[in-house]
This record gives C-alpha cells, structure tokens and sequence, in this order.
C-alpha cells in the first residue's frame, strides 16, 4: 500500500503540483510512522500543556481580577499569545488531516505516476527531512514558549502572594489605624463631657455673677438717682449764690473809659492808626503811648471785632505777631501763638518773599506773613481806665 502526500515542488519543470513517496519498502515504513507518531505525541502533550495552562491562567484571572488589574493586563496578553500558539497548532493538525485525506485521494493518481515520480524520490526524501527539522525546530520553539509561560505563570503566582502578603499588612496598619482612631474619639468625647460640665460650671458662676452685677446695678443706679438728686440740689443753691454774687458786682461795677482817638471793647482800648509805618516803628509808636502792638487772645468776640474793623475799613494793618527772634510765631510779650491754619490766608505764612517776619492783618481780615519792612497801618492796645 503506497502513501501520498501534496507538496509544491519547486525545482520540477513539469506542471503536476504533487509528488508521491512509496512506502514499499517494509524497512522504511517503520522509522516515518514512529517520527510521526511522536511528532503527535509532542503535539498532543503540548495541546494538553498549553490547555492547561490557559485552564489555570483563567481561573487566576477569575479569582483576582479586580485586585489584579495591571497584572490582568499583563496575564491577557499572555493568553491571547498562547491562544494564537494553541491556534496555530489545531491548525496545523487540521491541515494535516486534510493533508492526508487529499493525499489519500490522490493515491489513485500518483500510482499511475509513479513510474515518472521514480526520479523524484530521493529528492522528496530530502525535502522531507528538512521539513521534518523544521517543523522539530518549530515545536522546540513551542516547547521553549511554554515553557517561558509556565515560568511567568508562577512569577506571577508569586508576586500575587506578595501582594496579598503586602495588602494584609496594609490592612493591618488600617485597622491599627482605626482602632487607634476609636480609642482618640472615645477619649475626645470623654474630654467633651468634662469640658462640656467645666463649662456647665462656669457658666452657672457667671450667671450668679451676673446676677449679683445686676443687684448691684441697681444698687447703684439706686445710689446715683440720690446722688443726682442731690447734686441738682447743691447746683440749684451755687446758682442762687451765683446770682446774688453777680447782683452784688453789678451794684459796684466800675465805668471804663479811654484816652480821645482810642475805641473801648470788653475791658481795653484799641486805636486803629490813620498813618503807615514799618513794622518796628509801629511797635515803638504803640509803646510809646502806654500801649503794646495788638495781641489778640482767646476770646473770639475780640477777633471777630478786630476782623470786622479791617474788613470795613479796606486796609492792612500790623499786628504784634513775629517770627524773626525765634523762628516760631510769638506775640509782642512773649506768649506763643498756637498755630490756626483758618485766621490765615490760603497757603500762607510762606516767606515766599524771604524774611517775611512780620504778622499783618489784611483787608479780606486773615492773617498774611510781610516783609517787617514794609509799611502799613497798625493798631494798639492798651487795658481801659476805671473811673
């Protein structure tokens, strides 16, 4: 009985695309079952291999999968490559069988060719062997892949251990963590209860003080009403006194008067000059008539009537008002002028002339800083005469 197979004969100028290999040769037939034979064995036991694996690498899969995310990454392109391998093998096993039915059913033909395919044997038996090697080298690789995988399979095993060792330590120091937690809100609360009747207490001490600081307010509002009481009594008694004091001085109030030329205010004498001098020469005038250049006090009615006058009359006049001594503004007797910024002209005193040492009264009635040279009118004070 002669065995075919289907084989693409690339050296042949003829246009058959088969060739035959008799297996008449009862020494022959032996060794090829055998190679095939245990080239199915490999096969087979590879199949189971890679079945099981892929059997082992699922349920891994299935048991871990959402604690194994990254690695399931991993794991999923291992099994498609070992899907494809698996594949790639059923197929071959596939196309072997259709190889055999074919070359079966050509067995007809080839014995009919077998004469012109003589030639051909020898080179057929060197195709095949080197066919043989390859597909040897092949399941080698194979072999090596599985291996590979089967190595990985148990990395992989040991580091998911590892990472369940590590994720139960973890879990651990969480729950350490937690209890640790509880025994602090336990002991937060305890504090609470404790702050919360200190406070409780204290609370309760304030309201007695309360209590007492509104008893005493009462007290003393108390107090105060008779205090009141007794103060508008005294003032009522110091107003009647007043009065009668007043009474008493009207009875006896002297008459004031002063010298021709000279114009009584309140208690003094102002005379309003009709000539011009200097500044120096105004305050020598003054003197010389028992009088000092005009210094103004606190007293606003003597402002307003001095003002009044300058403003009536449209001229500047001195003042006793200088800063040429002692770089500060000062009266004629010494007293010092506490700065007004509202009896002066806007910006002013500036010395934007230089040497502007001298207090002068202006028409609009605000004050001006002059050069102590120039010359105006001035005016002179003096206290009036009892008669």
């Amino acid at each position: 009985m002669a065995e075919f197979k289907h084989i693409q004969d690339s050296s042949s100028d003829s246009q058959s695309n088969f060739y035959c290999i008799l297996k008449e040769d009862t020494n022959t037939r032996p060794s090829r079952t055998r190679k095939v034979t245990h080239q199915y064995s490999k096969l087979t036991e590879v199949e189971n291999e890679v079945a099981n694996l892929t059997s082992s690498v699922a349920l891994l899969s299935s048991n871990h999968q959402d604690l194994m995310k990254h690695q399931y990454s991993k794991q999923t392109e291992v099994e498609k490559e070992v899907a494809n391998l698996t594949s790639s093998v059923a197929l071959l096993s596939s196309n072997q069988q259709d190889l055999m039915k074919h070359q079966y059913s050509k067995q007809t033909e080839v014995e009919k060719e077998v004469a012109n395919l003589t030639s051909s044997v020898a080179l057929l038996s060197s195709n095949q062997q080197d066919l043989m090697k390859h597909q040897y080298s092949k399941l080698t690789e194979v072999e090596n892949e599985v291996a590979n995988l089967t190595s990985s399979l148990a990395l992989l095993s040991s580091n998911q251990q590892d990472l369940m060792k590590h994720q139960y330590s973890k879990l651990t120091e969480e729950e350490n963590k937690v209890a640790n937690l509880t025994s602090s809100l336990a002991l937060l609360s305890s504090n609470q209860q404790d702050l919360m009747k200190h406070q409780y207490s204290k609370l309760t001490e304030v309201e007695n003080e309360v209590a007492n600081l509104t008893s005493s307010l009462a007290l003393l509002s108390s107090n105060q009403q008779d205090i009141h009481d007794r103060f508008m009594e005294m003032l009522g008694e110091l107003k009647a006194d007043l009065e009668s004091r007043i009474t008493n001085l009207t009875r006896h109030k002297p008459l004031l008067s002063c010298k021709a030329g000279w114009q009584l205010f309140l208690s003094n004498c102002y005379k309003f000059s009709s000539d011009e001098k200097n500044w120096q020469t105004a305050r020598s005038s003054c003197s010389g008539q028992g009088a000092l250049l005009l210094i103004l006090g606190k007293d606003s009615r003597e402002w307003d009537f001095i003002v009044q006058h300058a403003v009536q009359s449209s001229k500047s006049y001195w003042i006793g008002l200088t800063d040429a001594i002692t770089a500060n503004w000062r009266w004629v007797d010494g007293t010092p002028y506490t700065m007004n910024s509202s009896q002066w002209e806007p910006g002013e005193p500036n010395n934007s002339m230089g040497n502007e040492d001298c207090g002068e009264l202006t028409k609009s009635g605000k004050l001006n800083d002059a050069r102590c040279s120039r010359n105006f009118n001035f005016i002179c004070k003096a206290p009036a005469s009892e008669n």
